[in-house]
């Protein structure tokens, strides 16, 4: 990251984790409710979560920390 200060580095860092939590808390979308309650993570039907969400989130903080 050429040219970056180390705070805009941090900055672009935590940016980027933040937007791999979100895809992570945005896989779960359709297994978190369930008759019109809320479903604790240990009782959610896993098959109803986006399995490509992780694997993206992954591979966004993984670019995060390369690029750190």
């Amino acid at each position: 990251m050429g040219g970056l200060s180390t705070a805009e580095i941090a900055r672009a860092f935590l940016v980027s984790e933040l937007l791999a939590l979100m895809l992570l808390h945005d896989s779960r979308r359709d297994a978190r409710i369930r008759d019109g309650e809320i479903v604790p993570l240990h009782e959610q039907d896993r098959l109803c979560w986006i399995a490509a969400a992780p694997q993206t989130a992954g591979s966004v903080a993984g670019r995060s920390i390369v690029r750190a």
